[in-house]
């Protein structure tokens, strides 16, 4: 059985797609799902699953759906995936802030190169971004909400869906990863 990170996009975010997240533990328990719990009311769950990423998403949507009356787009990362994604972070502690300045965009599927070239020549000198896999790790030295590159920009160059963290929010996952 292995541990998964559900990733949902969108949800809570305004008066958007709300969605307590409790009651998704508990209904995602209901259909068979294994040792779930989320984190923050900010569309984080990690579970135990025999099922493959692909099948987790697809179900999780269609669960929210039938639950919830919200069509929500989940991403699905085994704990194998998101240990690499941990790994391979570029980027160096430069500042006592760095950490603020740390996003993580995961993407549905892996863009092709031209896409992300085409993502890579808009960085500008205070937005970095680097592309690995199914990942963007971006270092902002600005607000994220002020940046150009973020994750609508990010889903428009390279044409997939994706959904965007925080550094502490990335860290805390991981932390509950090692705990499972």
């Amino acid at each position: 059985m292995a541990t998964h990170v559900l990733l949902l996009r969108g949800v809570n975010l305004g008066k958007h797609n709300k969605l307590n997240m409790q009651k998704l533990c508990v209904a995602l328990t209901n259909k068979g799902l294994e040792e779930v719990k989320n984190h923050l009311q900010s569309g984080n769950v990690l579970l135990k699953s025999k099922k493959k990423s692909a099948t987790l998403e697809t179900e999780v949507s269609q669960i929210i759906k039938q639950t919830f009356n919200i069509d929500v787009p989940v991403l699905a990362i085994d704990k194998k995936t998101y240990k690499d994604y941990v790994d391979n972070f570029p980027f160096e502690n430069k500042t006592k802030d760095w950490k603020e300045m740390c996003h993580f965009t995961f993407l549905a599927e892996k863009p092709s190169a031209e896409k992300v070239d085409e993502l890579l020549a808009e960085q500008k000198e205070n937005e970095k971004v680097v592309v690995y896999n199914q990942i963007a790790y971006l270092f902002l030295e600005k607000k994220y909400h002020e940046a150009i590159i973020n994750n609508n920009f990010i889903e428009k160059k390279l044409g997939v869906m994706c959904t965007t963290r925080n550094r502490n929010t990335f860290d805390r996952i991981s932390s509950m990863l090692e705990e499972k």
